[in-house]
């Protein structure tokens, strides 16, 4: 197996250990500005990636995607509030608590959601195919109406209708 053949193959794991390798290396050579900015890229870029998993693969709309990430942040900032004078140091409890409470939130709603039985409103991919069998429904009982009034193709009709 060629080197671009295994790298093609590990790619999922290359590019990112590389990139964070390199961000870490750069850390102290960046501007704090362009820092935060390229970091606020890198969350709302998950973010995106995430609604696009849900509704654009999964085919369920998700109208509070982003809740459980304001739920973490916010959870994350109280306990970097609360244990910053025991620890002198926020990020190493901060990151997991945020990371943490946000997932549980998601998994307590998902239970709900995916357990209870959910309707075809919150389903995007069974509106569809429910919207899909209607017009099918539809288009056939209209083909069976104008068979059966002769109005169908090869009854010989004229345009102006059938002729008595």
């Amino acid at each position: 197996m060629s080197f671009s053949a295994r790298l093609y193959k590990h790619a999922g794991l290359v590019f990112p250990a590389v990139t964070v390798f390199l961000a870490l290396a750069l850390a102290g050579q960046i501007d704090p500005y362009l820092a935060f900015v390229a970091t606020s890229w890198v969350i709302f870029g998950l973010l995106g990636l995430s609604l696009d998993v849900v509704w654009g693969r999964g085919g369920l709309l998700s109208l509070g995607q982003t809740v459980f990430y304001g739920l973490g942040g916010y959870f994350g900032s109280v306990v970097s509030i609360n244990l910053a004078p025991a620890t002198g140091n926020t990020l190493i409890w901060a990151l997991p608590a945020a990371a943490g409470f946000g997932a549980l939130a998601a998994a307590a709603l998902g239970y709900i959601i995916f357990f209870a039985r959910m309707g075809p409103l919150q389903s995007t991919s069974r509106v569809s195919d429910s919207v899909e069998t209607s017009a099918s429904k539809m288009s056939a009982t209209a083909v069976r109406m104008a068979s059966a009034s002769g109005k169908g193709r090869g009854s010989g009709s004229s345009v102006k209708g059938r002729q008595p």
